[in-house]
């Protein structure tokens, strides 16, 4: 397993940065390592100055036989994640780098609600609002 790095464009044509952990070879970064995967690397054999998602599987700026053989000794396995508690030592350092940045270290850890419930806790913020103002 590896760290994939992809740029990529989203549906409203935005670039963005995808890292995702996967299986040495996934170039696009979708879970499995497939022939799509082969072609891209393929076609940017021998080139310098390159990405994971154009071939370098080993970040050393080029994609080479090495890459290649990375490739296909996974060629059509899958990954599919897993997740899993991080240890006291790594929560400790997430919570004195979020403090370094200003971040509250107290909601290291803590769930992150849905975009859904976001809007509606914000709609029910706004019509107490309003509610306290008309009572005034």
């Amino acid at each position: 397993m590896k760290l994939g790095i992809a740029q990529l464009v989203d549906d409203h044509g935005d670039n963005y940065i995808l890292m995702r952990p996967t299986r040495t070879g996934d170039l696009n970064l979708d879970g499995v390592v497939t022939i799509s995967d082969f072609i891209d690397l393929a076609s940017n054999f021998n080139r310098t100055d390159v990405t994971w998602q154009e071939g370098d599987l080993n970040y050393d700026g080029q994609v080479t036989i090495s890459d290649f053989i990375d490739l296909a000794s996974n060629f059509n396995g899958t990954y599919a994640g897993s997740t899993g508690a991080i240890s006291a030592g790594d929560q400790l350092a997430l919570a004195s780098f979020a403090s370094s940045v200003g971040v509250d270290p107290s909601i290291i850890g803590s769930e992150v609600p849905e975009p859904a419930m976001i809007g509606l806790l914000s709609g029910a913020a706004m019509l107490l609002a309003a509610r306290r103002r008309r009572a005034r």
